[in-house]
Parts: structure tokens; C-alpha cells; sequence
């Protein structure tokens, strides 16, 4: 090789050595497709190395040896772009165009803290987007690539309130759109209710209440899909269905999620044979209080009160026929007519009564109290021809003398043991309530006290009329025992019957047992003889001291003889002027009483 070639050799060598090491800048601008607006904090990697674009969207890679090459372009929000710039022996320039990006992807997390399974999800904007998903996934649940721009959702689940709302969907830092949603467990139901079949029955009207404040009405107009009651809380309600030319139904239904079907009722009402008769009791406005009632030949009978000034009162559900009425009113007098009882398109049956005010009352007695005492003789009159007589027998109610005509009356109350009540009343019409008439008579109180002394029984009372009877014996008289002391002749039971006036009262009975009466001469006090006697009886005292009483006693109790005798050993007691039968005699010595039975 001449010297020339190893110079030219060299000179290349030493040329391409400086063009190997030289040093440039690769300036790349990063825009928006469309717009041209600079794309700050853009990626830019370039033979490995990433630089971000400042403010104007520019980046610069220097020191840069010639050469060609590739970079890509990534930021938030835009499609990633390739690119490509040639170092040549000098600083060189490139710039790509990004496309922004116009979609999101928006995530549901329906229920908290794990997601509930089962949701139905809808997304949805003004214009053609409408899409749905079910929740399933435990970190939520994903609608991809939606457009950007406003849009409304609904979240529903079966046994949960539905949820709404609305989102806006833009790039977000393209980090996704997220929206929570915590649906509360359902309370409410929807009711639905099927009347007739195989169509429904429209135009019936349909109340659902519970034991509190629900209480909701509908009419029925769908024939075909039933008709709802919405949100009614969960709970046990009643209902009833009415129309015109049917009998009501009713019954109950349990309210619950029912896994968010909604609750059924089926109901095919009967073709009515009852109708509702409406009473306007007075004119313009109906008189209230008044009692109505309503009967047929049957054994229908009911009876309401009048309380509706406006709208008239209602017997409802009366069967088809026809029927008696009467409507009484305080302080009015009766009406009565007949009615015709049919279905009348359902309207109801309108009796129409003006009833003409009333002359005469009522004119209650409450003789005793707390209780009334019942056998009282209540007589009224007035100065004219009215006079009328009861006698008392409702010991609860008081007893009432009905159809008193309006005036000023004089009454007197009589009864045995009570001492006679009298007082004057004015009858009007008091409201209707009737007149009250309250007595309260004394008692007549006669002393049943019975003594007994032996045999002989003595009334405490005296000045009275008595009677003697024989308990053991249905308390048959005794005959001729009518004085205030009796003496017993047999063994018994006796009572008094004491009257004053017209009140006559029993003693209580008492027991008398008679001594010595089977045998006179047994024992050492008193011997008696003859027996039977006849003008005379004789004492043989025994020996006893001190003064002795005879006394004898007939069968109806009475005393025939009362001597005092003086103490010697035989006494004699002259019985001439007896008359023949049994008696009773007593004697009577210091402490010493001897009881014995004799005959004439």
C-alpha cells in the first residue's frame, strides 16, 4: 500500500471515529389528534429511556448519536402512539398526534363490605346506550368502554328497596368510574289484587288495613294483569272488596318480600242477594239518636241509632225482600212503614221519615238502692183522669210507666214493712232519657226477740198482733196461740209471727224441750195427783222450803193459772172451772222448777 492510501485510510478511520462519538438533541412534540393542543406529562420512551412531556407538550432526548430511531407515546386519557426520528449529524425534530380516548369503564359495588350477589344492575343515557348486568363478582362489578357523558342506573334486587342514580362518565385519570351502592332490605311489597275470573271485575272497590294507621282504597280497571297496591309494609293486613250487585268478600293476607314477586289475592265475588238501606230520619238535615229498626217476616231483625246529619244511617247487607221498619226518637213520636229490599243496581234501598215531635215520656221508679226493692205498689196521677198502678219487679233497671203524657203528677209508693214514700214529678221530655224517679223507703224494723222461760216462749215486742206457729210442722198456725207468750206443751220447735199494720215478720225458731211429762210421780221434789184430774190437783211438796208457784197452761200457750202457795206439805189447786183436755203445769220452788203434762 503507498503512502497516500495509508494517509487517505487513516484520514477516513479518524472521520468516522468523530462522527461515531458526536452529540445531538432529538426534540419530540407530543398534541391531541383534532385538536392540536400540546399533550403535557406524555410518556415518551426512546432507546430506553422515558422522558414526560413538559407544559407544551415537548420532551428532549440529547446526546444522541446519528442514527434512526423508534419511540412510543403514552398518556393518560389517549390511544398510545409510535413514532420515529433520524439523527443525522444534527439535533432533528419529530411529533405525533394522540387520539383521545372516549371511553370508561364504570364499576358497580353494590352492597358493603362484600358485594351482593344477584343484583340487577341497569345503565342507561338519553340516547341508544342501555345496558344491564347482574352482580356477582365479590371486588364489583364492571360496565366496559362506556362513552363518555351523563348517565341514570337503577340497582334492583328481590327483598331490597331499589336503588337509582346518576353517573358521569369521563377518563377520571383513567383509574374507571366507581359507584357504591348499599341497598336497605326491603320493608314494602307490592300487593296485587285479582277480582274475577276469568277477567277481572272492574269497578270494585278494594281497602287493605292493618291493626294500626294502613288503610288504602283502590278500584279495580285492569281486566286482564290485576291491580296493585305498592309498598305496602310487610306485615298481616285485612281486606275487603265491594261492588255494586255483589256480596263483599274478605279476608287477610300476609305482606313479606316474597322474593320480590309481589303478593297475590284472588277473589270471585258472588252475585249479591243483600243490599244497604239507607234511613234519612228528618228534613233538611237527618235527626241523630234516632233507633231504627228493621225487620221481616223471618227472622231478620236488626236495629242501628241514627248518627249522620248529612249522608243518611245504614243497615247494611239486608237480604232481598221486603220489610218492616220503625223509627223512635227521643222527644218524637214513632214512625213505622214498609220497605223493599232489592239490589237496585247497588246503590242502595232510601227510606225517607220526618218524624213529629213527641208528647208523652217515660216515668222510671227506683224504689231502694243500691238494689230496687221489688213488690212495691208505685201509683201516679195527675189533677185530671190519668192515674195508673205498677208494682216493682226489676231489681236492676228500675221499673218504668210508659207514655206519660207531659205535666205535673203526684205519686205514692206503698209496701208491706216500708214506711209509704209520696212526692210529686214533672213530665216533659227530658231529652228522651225519661223521667227518673228515685225513693228510698224506710224499713219498718219489728224486734223478733224471743225469750223462753221453760216451756213458755215471750215476743220482746209488744203492742202487736202475734201467731204462734209450729216450725216443725211447714210453720202451720197454732190454733188459738196468739198472745205475746206461748207455752209449749210438747217437745218443738216454735215461732212468732208479729204483724203492725200490714208488715208481718217471723221469729227465728226456738227449740223447747218439756220435762217430767211421762212420768208425774217420779223423783223426790214434787208429787202431782190424780192425773187426770178433775176438781182438783194435788202438790205433795216433799219437804221443800219456801213459797211455791203453780202455773197451768192450756195447748195454745195460755196461762189458765198463776198462784202462789205457801210452803206446807200437801197444796191444792182447784181445776173446776177447766174445760176438758191437756195441759201444761209448772211449779215452781226457790231454784227448784218442776214441768210436767196433765189431763182433765
Amino acid at each position: 500500500m503507498t503512502m497516500k492510501q495509508i494517509y487517505l485510510t487513516l484520514a477516513f478511520v479518524l472521520l468516522a471515529t468523530a462522527g461515531a462519538f458526536a452529540q445531538f438533541n432529538a426534540t419530540i412534540t407530543v398534541t391531541e389528534l383534532g385538536s392540536g393542543l400540546p399533550v403535557p406529562n406524555a410518556i415518551v420512551e426512546l432507546d430506553g429511556n422515558f422522558l414526560a412531556t413538559d407544559p407544551t407538550g415537548q420532551v428532549v432526548f440529547a446526546g444522541l448519536a446519528d442514527n434512526s430511531y423508534d419511540y412510543f407515546v403514552s398518556a393518560t386519557c389517549y390511544n398510545s402512539g409510535p413514532g420515529s426520528i433520524t439523527i443525522a449529524g444534527a439535533d432533528a425534530t419529530s411529533s405525533v398526534a394522540l387520539d383521545p380516548i372516549g371511553i370508561n369503564n364504570v364499576f358497580f359495588f353494590v352492597g358493603s363490605p362484600l358485594t351482593i350477589p344477584g343484583a340487577t344492575v341497569q345503565l342507561w343515557d338519553a340516547g341508544t346506550f342501555n345496558e344491564t348486568i347482574i352482580t356477582g363478582a365479590i371486588l364489583g362489578d364492571l360496565f366496559e368502554n362506556v362513552p363518555f357523558g351523563e348517565y341514570s342506573y337503577s340497582i334492583t334486587l328481590p327483598c331490597y328497596e331499589p336503588v337509582s342514580g346518576t353517573v358521569m362518565v369521563d377518563c377520571n385519570n383513567g383509574d374507571g368510574i366507581a359507584v357504591f351502592a348499599e341497598p336497605v332490605e326491603a320493608t314494602t311489597n307490592g300487593v296485587f289484587f285479582f277480582v274475577g275470573s276469568p277477567l277481572a271485575i272492574t269497578g270494585a272497590t278494594v281497602q287493605l288495613w292493618d291493626a294500626g294507621t294502613y288503610n288504602t282504597t283502590i278500584v279495580t280497571s285492569d281486566p286482564f294483569g290485576g291491580d296493585m297496591i305498592a309498598d305496602v309494609p310487610f306485615g298481616e293486613y285485612s281486606y275487603s272488596i265491594t261492588l255494586p250487585c255483589y256480596e263483599p268478600v274478605s279476608g287477610t293476607v300476609m305482606v313479606d318480600c316474597n322474593n320480590g314477586d309481589g303478593i297475590a289475592v284472588f277473589a270471585e265475588p258472588v252475585e249479591a242477594t243483600t243490599n244497604g238501606v239507607f234511613f234519612f230520619v228528618g228534613s233538611p238535615l237527618a235527626i241523630t239518636g234516632a233507633t231504627v229498626q228493621l225487620w221481616d217476616a223471618g227472622t231478620y231483625n236488626t236495629t242501628i241509632v241514627t248518627s249522620d246529619p248529612f249522608g243518611g244511617d245504614m243497615i247494611a247487607d239486608v237480604p232481598f225482600g221486603e220489610y218492616s221498619y220503625s223509627i223512635t226518637l227521643p222527644c218524637y213520636e214513632p214512625v213505622s212503614g214498609t220497605v223493599m229490599v232489592d239490589c237496585n243496581n247497588g246503590d242502595g234501598i232510601a227510606v225517607f221519615a220526618e218524624p213529629v215531635e213527641a208528647t208523652t215520656n217515660g216515668v222510671f221508679f227506683f224504689v231502694g238502692s243500691p238494689l230496687a226493692i221489688t213488690g212495691a205498689t208505685v201509683q201516679l196521677w195527675d189533677a185530671g183522669t190519668y192515674n195508673t198502678t205498677i208494682v216493682t219487679s226489676d231489681p236492676f233497671g228500675g221499673d218504668m210507666i210508659a207514655d206519660v203524657p207531659f205535666g205535673e203528677y203526684s205519686y205514692s209508693i206503698t209496701l208491706p214493712c216500708y214506711e209509704p214514700v209520696s212526692g210529686t214529678v214533672i213530665v216533659d221530655c227530658n231529652n228522651g232519657d225519661g223521667i227518673a224517679v228515685f225513693a228510698e223507703p224506710v224499713e219498718v224494723v219489728i224486734d223478733l226477740t224471743v225469750t223462753a222461760d221453760d216451756a213458755t216462749l215471750t215476743a220482746t215486742a209488744s203492742g202487736m198482733d202475734y201467731q204462734w206457729v209450729d216450725c216443725n210442722n211447714n210453720n202451720e198456725p197454732i190454733i188459738g196461740a196468739n198472745d205475746q207468750s206461748f207455752t209449749a206443751t210438747e217437745n218443738g220447735s216454735y215461732a212468732v209471727i208479729i204483724t203492725s199494720g200490714d208488715c208481718a215478720q217471723t221469729s227465728d225458731c226456738t227449740a223447747i224441750t218439756i220435762l217430767g211429762t211421762s212420768d208425774l210421780t217420779s223423783g223426790n221434789t214434787f208429787v202431782v195427783y190424780p192425773n187426770p184430774f178433775a176438781e182438783v190437783i194435788t202438790v205433795r211438796t216433799n219437804g221443800q222450803a219456801g213459797p211455791l208457784r203453780v202455773e197451768l197452761f192450756n195447748l195454745s200457750g195460755q196461762r189458765v193459772i198463776d198462784e202462789m202457795k205457801s210452803a206446807v206439805e200437801t197444796i191444792t189447786v182447784h181445776t173446776a172451772d177447766l174445760t176438758p183436755g191437756s195441759y201444761v203445769l209448772r211449779l215452781t220452788s226457790g231454784t227448784t222448777r218442776t214441768t210436767m203434762r196433765v189431763v182433765k
